[in-house]
């Protein structure tokens, strides 16, 4: 595990910031767990994190990888999610994550409607960084 640990982390840096970069690479991956503790590592880990940063925006692919997936579905099973009522996290459980009793992530306490006016102005703000 250890010669390998640079890949663990790369991709779980890419979970947090490069969500396309990361969405390709799990998509990929899921092709790759062949045993049960494999499927069970991708999904309490990078599946994981991937979906609690990453939801709202993946969620339809999510979805469609899961129809089409068996592995990618077996670890949707695995990843543990707060427990929240929002569309998203409802759709995901449906899907087979699993809900755990802690404080919801930022995306599953705010409407869609906040979450598109935040975009927004993050586009504003990155916008005129560049300038």
């Amino acid at each position: 595990m250890q010669s390998t640990w640079w890949a663990h982390e790369a991709l779980h840096v890419a979970c947090k910031k490069n969500p396309r970069k990361a969405w390709r690479l799990l998509v990929r991956l899921s092709d790759l767990v062949t045993t049960r503790e494999l499927v069970q590592i991708f999904g309490a880990g990078p599946l994981e994190d991937f979906i609690r940063s990453h939801a709202p925006q993946y969620i339809d692919r999510i979805e469609e990888q899961a129809s089409t997936h068996r592995r990618f579905r077996d670890a949707l099973r695995i990843a543990w999610l707060p427990s929240a009522t929002d569309a998203i996290s409802l759709r995901l459980f449906a899907l087979g994550c699993r809900r755990i009793d802690v404080d919801p992530a930022f995306w599953q306490t705010v409407s869609q409607t906040q979450r598109k006016r935040i975009k927004e102005v993050k586009a504003r703000i990155k916008r005129a960084k560049r300038r």
